[in-house]
């Protein structure tokens, strides 16, 4: 479970215990001291299970049901004359329930099949061109993604209006002089002319062409009139794509 979705599930959690526990409450005791009662049980509640859920890798949807019922749970009282130890044993469920349901890890095999495009493609990755390589939903694609940064393996970065995840040690495994104008297209992922890229690697023109020739015929690279483009941003080119469709009739 990521920060951001622990966060969400500390918010549910909270905002639904607190409820559930106000209505169940203030049928007891006065009403400010049943807010009071209900904030501080609800922060430390949510604090706890919170952290637990984090801890077993609840799935996020199961803790949203969860606070879902629990609020569902506090309203009832209102309508439903219930004891308060039967709706805090009812709350108690509700709040365990989602322990029991963790997180869907992501395929081996597609995880090794991603780290396979991933390196052959300069370390440089799109959802939609792994979805398409490995033949998933862009759901599975950015899942399988997001594994490998939760991994501290690939980043997120966002450049142009653009989504890429970077993958340092694919790239680190390219010779030199690929690598350099590879990571250049981290800053301009959408495409960049042969002056650009001179202007960002340091690199002389008479140099970078060769390296630039070599990276769109082995495909990672593909030239749009005077301007260069990562193949993963911009898809394979028509040609390339026809060559495909024939090999894959043929193995059919």
């Amino acid at each position: 479970m990521e920060k951001g979705q622990a966060i969400a599930c500390g918010t549910a959690t909270f905002s639904a215990s607190c409820w559930a526990l106000f209505c169940m409450l203030v049928n007891v005791m006065e009403p400010d001291a049943a807010v009071l009662a209900s904030f501080l049980l609800g922060l430390c509640l949510s604090a706890f299970m919170t952290f637990a859920y984090r801890s077993v890798r609840s799935s996020l949807k199961a803790v949203l049901a969860s606070s879902g019922a629990i609020a569902l749970l506090g309203t009832s009282f209102f309508w439903i004359d219930l004891p308060c130890i039967v709706g805090l044993a009812l709350m108690g469920v509700a709040l365990i329930a989602p322990l029991l349901v963790r997180e869907k890890k992501p395929s081996y095999e597609k995880l090794v099949r991603l780290a396979d495009l991933w390196t052959n493609y300069g370390g440089i990755m799109t959802m939609s061109f792994a979805s398409e390589r490995l033949r998933v939903s862009v759901e599975e694609a950015e899942e399988l993604l997001r594994w490998y940064c939760k991994q501290g393996l690939a980043f997120r970065l966002v450049r142009d209006h653009t989504t890429i995840y970077f993958m340092p040690s694919a790239i680190r495994e390219m010779p030199r002089l690929e690598a350099l104008v590879l990571e250049a297209f981290l800053e301009k992922p959408t495409g960049l002319t042969a002056y650009e890229l001179s202007s960002l690697t340091g690199l002389r023109i008479e140099v970078l062409k060769p390296v630039l020739e070599g990276l769109v015929r082995r495909g990672l690279l593909a030239k749009h009139s005077d301007e260069y483009r990562l193949v993963v941003v911009s898809g394979l080119p028509e040609q390339r794509r026809r060559k495909r469709r024939r090999e894959r009739r043929r193995r059919s």
